[in-house]
C-alpha cells in the first residue's frame, strides 16, 4: 500500500464519517510533514529513566560502587545509554572508578566497548589501551572501527598509534571498512 491509497482508505473509512477529525489530528502534519508532529505522544522508558537517574547520581558524586544495586538488571542498551550520557569531560579517575565497579574494559560486548573506548581515549585512561588495540585487531565492522579510529586520531600521538594498529589489523577488515579507513588514516 502506498501513501495515496492509505490516505484514500483512511479518508473513506475513518475521516469522512467524522467531519473535522483530520484537522483535529493534524493529519497533514503526520502524513506530509517532517519529523513528528507537535501532537505526537512523548515516549517514556522507565528503564532509561533509571539510567538517567544513575547518571544524575554519578554526576552529583555518588561513587559507582553505590550504583551497582540499581544496575544489576541492566541490558547492554541501558549500559550503552549510560556511557553515552557521561560527559565528554569525564576524567581518567572517574573512568577508573566506573571500570572498577562495572568492568567495562573487560566486557565482551562490542556495543558497550564501542561506547566505552572513546571515553577512555578522551580521558587518557591507559588501562583500556590494550583492550582497545585488541578490539581493533579483532573486530572488523566499520560501524565500530570508524568512530574508534577517529577518537584515537584525536589523542596526542594518536595518528601514529592508529596507523600502527591499522597496519596489523587491516587484513581482517572488510573491503568497505578498509576503503574508509585507508582514506581516514592516510
Amino acid at each position: 500500500m502506498d501513501t495515496t491509497r492509505f490516505v484514500d482508505y483512511l479518508t473513506r473509512q475513518l475521516l469522512d464519517p467524522e467531519p473535522g477529525l483530520a484537522e483535529r489530528l493534524h493529519l497533514a502534519a503526520w502524513i506530509d510533514g517532517p519529523g513528528l508532529p507537535l501532537n505526537a505522544p512523548a515516549g517514556r522508558s522507565v528503564r532509561f529513566a533509571a539510567v538517567e537517574d544513575a547518571l544524575a547520581r554519578f554526576a552529583a558524586g555518588t561513587p559507582p560502587a553505590d550504583l551497582q544495586p540499581i544496575t544489576t538488571e541492566w541490558s547492554s542498551h541501558e549500559w550503552v545509554h549510560f556511557l553515552q550520557g557521561l560527559p565528554p569531560s569525564a576524567s581518567a579517575t572517574q573512568l577508573a572508578a566506573l571500570d572498577a565497579a562495572f568492568h567495562f574494559t573487560a566486557s565482551g560486548n562490542a556495543e558497550l566497548l564501542a561506547a566505552w573506548f572513546p571515553l577512555a581515549l578522551r580521558a587518557g585512561y591507559a588501562p583500556a589501551d590494550a583492550a582497545l588495540e585488541e578490539f581493533l585487531r579483532q573486530v572488523g565492522r566499520r560501524k565500530f572501527l570508524v568512530p574508534l579510529y577517529r577518537a584515537l586520531l584525536a589523542t596526542p600521538g594518536g595518528r601514529a598509534r592508529a596507523q600502527a594498529i591499522y597496519q596489523q589489523a587491516r587484513p581482517n577488515y572488510h573491503y568497505v571498512a578498509t576503503g574508509t579507513l585507508d582514506a581516514l588514516l592516510a
